[in-house]
């Protein structure tokens, strides 16, 4: 175990993962995705992997949805870059529905 790398990424990862959590639980508790309210207009989550975190934010918001912090990833894609999106692409969801972003943080391994 590398105890220098989770003194230097250990707090990162414990605010982003309350962070995760807290907004996880308001998900769950505010959006219902599967509402029959036909008042509701309901739109398709686009396929934002491959672009940057704000290309994909910037297309989103113009759509009405919200954007959640999903996970950093390690990855072989350029830092920043959209890597996964929940709920999944071509899906429908109602305006204002919150869309999980999961970003590249690079191929750089982290040690815990």
């Amino acid at each position: 175990m590398n105890f220098k790398g989770f003194k230097e990424w250990g707090g990162y990862v414990v605010a982003f993962l309350a962070l995760f959590l807290i907004l996880f639980f308001f998900v769950n508790s505010v959006t219902s995705n599967f509402s029959e309210d036909e008042s509701v207009e309901r739109v398709v989550v686009p396929n934002v992997v491959g672009k940057t975190l704000t290309e994909s934010v910037e297309i989103l918001n113009d759509l009405g949805f919200w954007i959640s912090n999903g996970f950093l990833i390690e990855s072989k894609e350029e830092f920043g870059t959209v890597v996964s999106i929940f709920p999944p692409a071509g899906s429908y969801r109602s305006r204002g529905s919150l869309v999980e972003l999961s970003v590249s943080g690079g191929s750089k391994s982290f040690n815990f």
